[in-house]
Order: structure tokens, then sequence, then C-alpha cells
């Protein structure tokens, strides 16, 4: 009895093993429909981009009235999510959430091999709870101002005078990974062509700039300042998304 008895004990190893890895695959497309859907504008000073950023910050930074509206959407996507897996998955989920949960949490043992979506859930919701919680959502919230040097490593001659927190009223664009990174470059490309004519004071200077202007300001964009606010981009993109 004792072999079959920890026979049962290795299965359901197995089975919890298994149901770990179908608990991060439900985990990640919850996470990913939350991305996919438009958020509902609830916190006017954020630039969330998403559902998933709307929860995010009211996980960190919202009201407690929000809490079971936000969690009751949650537990929708996720039931949304279950309905659509097969038993084996469903199985295994539920043996891993038993396991995660404790004896604690129930009445009674459950029985080997079955099914209980409301204990997934729970386990599920929970482990979006943590990655939720451990964003950093500075540079979509009001301390965006304050932290977007944060993420400025250009060191050409462009941005060597440039200040950095003049990006601050472009974050919703550098955020967007098809914004239009164009007109920020032009403001960068003026501040720095009206910084080198006024420190040289040389008429010869002057009308150089002055005939190439236009070829000067695309050769600083292509070369320098579209990359740098490329490299922006993904700093800012790494952090908040990673």
């Amino acid at each position: 009895m004792k072999d079959l008895s920890d026979a049962v004990v290795r299965l359901q190893e197995v089975v919890a093993t298994s149901g770990l890895v179908e608990m991060n695959k439900l985990v990640h497309s919850t996470i990913e429909t939350l991305k996919e859907r438009t958020p509902y504008g609830e916190f006017d000073d954020t630039l969330v981009r998403h559902l998933w950023d709307e929860y995010c910050w009211n996980y960190q930074e919202g009201a407690d009235l929000l809490d079971e509206p936000f969690d009751d959407l949650l537990a929708a996507f996720v039931d949304k999510a279950l309905n659509q897996l097969g038993t084996h998955a469903l199985i295994c989920m539920t043996a891993y959430s038993h396991e995660q949960l404790g004896s604690d949490f129930y009445d009674e043992e459950p029985e080997p091999g079955s099914i209980d979506k409301e204990v997934i859930r729970h386990v599920c919701m929970d482990k979006i709870r943590v990655a939720a919680g451990i964003r950093n959502l500075d540079i979509i919230g009001y301390k965006r101002p304050f932290v977007i040097r944060e993420y400025v490593y250009a060191d050409g001659p462009v941005f060597s005078i440039y200040n950095a927190d003049g990006l601050a009223p472009h974050i919703d664009v550098l955020i967007d990974p098809d914004g239009d990174l164009d007109p920020i470059a032009e403001d960068i490309a003026d501040i720095f062509l009206s910084n080198l004519s006024a420190e040289c004071e040389h008429p010869d200077l002057d009308e150089f700039l002055e005939s190439y202007n236009d070829e000067i300001r695309a050769m600083l964009k292509a070369k320098e300042i579209i990359p740098a606010l490329e490299g922006v981009r993904r700093e800012l993109l790494a952090d908040l998304d990673g």
C-alpha cells in the first residue's frame, strides 16, 4: 500500500508541475488580453495606455472603492479564459492551485483529478496582483516630469545642451511604439541650432546655417536625435513593460 501511496503522491506532483506551466500561460494570456483593451479613464493625471496599465495603477495607487469593480472585471476575464481550456489543463491547474493554497483553505481534502475553477481563479488573480504590484509606473503617473531624465543616456553634441526634462510633455509619444518622434526631434534641433548660432556669433556661420539649414537639420535628426529618442523609448518601455 505504501508503494501505491507513494506513486499517487508522485503523480500528484507531476500533475501540479504541469499545472504551474498552465497557470503561467493563463496569467500571461489574461494580462495580454487586458493590454488589448481600452482603459476606462478612471485616472485623469496618468498616461495609462490600456486596461492593464489602469488595473495596475489602481492596484498601486487607486482608491479602495475601485478595488472591487476592477477585481470583478479581472475575474470575468479569467473565467472567460478558463471556459476555453480543456479538461487536462483544468485538472492540472486545480492540483497546482490546491498545492499553493494548502489544507487550511479547505474544509476537506480535495479529490485527486477534480476540477475547481473557483480555486484556479483565486490563484491566478493572486499571481496577476503580484505582477501588478511590482511594476514601475512612475513614468505614466504624476512623477513622470521628475523621472524622465533617468532614461536619457545620449551624450552627443546635440543632447549635451538639451535639458532632458524637456521630454516630459512628450512621454505619451515616447511610450507609444508607433508614436511620431519627428516633432520632438524638430524641437531639439531648433534648440541646438539656436544655441550654436548664439554662442558663435560669427556672420559666416550664420550664413552657412541659414543656407544649409534643412540639410543640417536632417543630418542632426538622422544621425543623433532620432536614434537617441529611440533609445529613450526602449529604456522607457523596458522599464514599464519589462
